[in-house]
């Protein structure tokens, strides 16, 4: 757990990798070799994992972070619009206070 903790610095998502981890060791049992070293096994399947969950958070990021932007983006053209209509409000008001002349 401690090689996982050190690359994804968070106890909940080491400890979810970890999970996986015993999960996928246990449904592959029977075809884990027995002339094959079990620790690395388990460290090769912990490395894919890790791999596998910085992926995903990378790309949860840049979505995250894409749909940030194309709300902010909505939001001020919405803003603009209505100062805009404002504007156009006090304008036309302002001319029918007019005199004629």
């Amino acid at each position: 757990m401690y090689n996982i903790l050190k690359v994804v610095k968070s106890e909940e998502d080491a400890n979810e990798i970890l999970q996986e981890v015993f999960i996928k060791t246990w449904e592959k049992r029977e075809q884990i070799g027995l002339e094959q070293s079990f620790t690395s096994y388990l460290f090769k399947i912990s490395k894919h994992m890790v791999y596998s969950a910085l992926r995903k958070e990378n790309v949860e990021k840049k979505l995250k972070d894409y749909l940030s932007f194309i709300g902010t983006e909505i939001y001020t053209h919405v803003e603009e619009a209505l100062a805009y209509k404002q504007s156009e409000i006090f304008v036309l008001e302002s001319i029918e206070k007019l005199p004629p002349q």
